[in-house]
């Protein structure tokens, strides 16, 4: 008799060792699941978060862009007899933004120029004229002959190297970046030995949302522009333009 309940009181305690040795196991496993889903939470923020947001305190070395003619500033600068800023529409419709020098009627002048110009093709693309999209266009006449610059490539070919506020905010503009004048939030610049580097929005979305993004920019001595940084500066999810 005593035999038999010796062997019961032993296997019931074998029993509980063995529900202990369970738990135990399970509690590791838990752990480690644990610290799993952890690292992967971490790596997944990190994938997802990767715009870089602009602290405006980095950049209190920036100047405020002041309100210029930048488009005179830019001709001046120019080996050039004249040179109009021109709006082509979809439908042909033109308008002349900026003009300097004289716009003449000879077959050689940047008006003539202009009629065979392809309106698909040019700088910034927007809604404009009648709404129809639109494209910038540099049309300049240098020692009897007109060149339609539309491009970013013949834009420094004709300037050289960017080595001028005026030179760095057209090729910023071209790309439909706003810089506002006397703001330092969303218009200011810095020069450095790699070129000039601005603070400059752009609409990502008009409509549904409204959506626009400020942006660190830098453009190069050869005129290609990179972005330094990203975040959004401004949503309206209730309207459209």
């Amino acid at each position: 008799m005593k035999s038999l309940i010796f062997q019961q009181l032993f296997l019931y305690a074998t029993f509980l060792n063995f529900l202990h040795l369970i738990r135990n196991q399970l509690n590791i496993m838990i752990k480690k699941l644990s610290i799993l889903a952890l690292v992967m939470l971490l790596f997944s923020c990190s994938d997802n978060d990767t715009s870089e947001e602009i602290d405006l305190a980095v950049y209190s070395d920036f100047q405020e862009i002041e309100e210029e003619d930048y488009m005179e500033i830019l001709a001046n600068s120019l080996n050039i007899d004249g040179m109009a800023q021109v709006l082509i529409a979809e439908n042909g419709d033109q308008l002349i933004t900026f003009q300097y020098g004289t716009c003449t009627e000879s077959p050689n002048s940047y008006c003539a120029s202009l009629e065979n110009t392809d309106p698909g093709n040019g700088f910034k693309k927007y809604v404009g004229l009648y709404g129809y999209d639109c494209h910038d266009y540099l049309v300049v006449s240098r020692n009897g002959n007109e060149y339609v610059i539309n491009t970013e490539a013949e834009f420094v070919d004709l300037v050289g190297e960017v080595d001028t506020l005026a030179k760095a905010l057209f090729l910023v503009w071209g790309r439909t970046y706003r810089t506002d004048y006397n703001n330092i939030e969303v218009g200011a610049y810095r020069e450095t030995t790699a070129g000039y580097e601005f603070i400059a929005t752009k609409l990502m979305s008009d409509c549904l949302p409204i959506l626009t993004n400020r942006f660190n920019l830098l453009v190069k001595r050869n005129g290609q522009i990179s972005i330094e940084a990203e975040e959004e500066y401004s949503r309206n999810d209730d309207m459209c333009i």
